[in-house]
């Protein structure tokens, strides 16, 4: 009979290995089930994460198909943050924002039952203040629309009646 060596220690750390990756893998399975649920008339429900060749595309929250609480987006390759909504039953409800792709805030705006509220500010790529304007509770356009330059500087004041569009510019 000829001389064998066997290595208790290499075959002991495979057999853990290969038992540590079964575990690791049941988890990240298990965690994808949990967050991307379904319920019983297959309709999303509860926390929602979705990644595309590894990168976050987006994430949210859902009740029963209906988009539920906060909602963020993510532009695809960077992953980075693109928008971030907030919604009741599936309609935009409360602040919501939109970033470029280099981090800067691109316009902010509220919203109430899905209809666009109050003051929505926007900005140019470079961070400076773009535009403001107001909207009414039925979220028609009124009062001052302020536009400014990629510098920052005011530009143009106009006045927008209700829905009648009537828009008399000021320099």
């Amino acid at each position: 009979m000829g001389n064998y060596r066997i290595n208790i220690n290499a075959i002991m750390s495979k057999q853990i290995k290969n038992i540590l990756l079964v575990f690791l893998l049941f988890i990240g399975v298990s965690e994808t089930f949990a967050q991307n649920g379904v319920d019983s008339q297959g309709k999303k429900h509860g926390p929602w994460k979705v990644t595309i060749q590894g990168v976050k595309a987006f994430e949210g929250n859902f009740n029963h198909g209906l988009k539920e609480g906060s909602f963020k987006t993510y532009y695809p390759g960077s992953g980075k943050l693109q928008n971030s909504n907030n919604f009741k039953s599936d309609k935009m409800n409360g602040i919501q924002k939109a970033f470029a792709e280099n981090g800067n805030l691109l316009w902010e705006s509220t919203y109430a039952n899905g209809v666009k509220i109050g003051k929505e500010i926007k900005y140019h790529i470079n961070g400076k203040k773009k535009a403001e304007l107001n909207y009414n509770n039925s979220g028609e356009l009124i009062g001052n629309a302020v536009v400014y330059d990629e510098q920052g500087n005011k530009l143009d004041q106009q006045i927008t009646v209700g829905s009648s569009n009537k828009t008399i510019s000021k320099k």
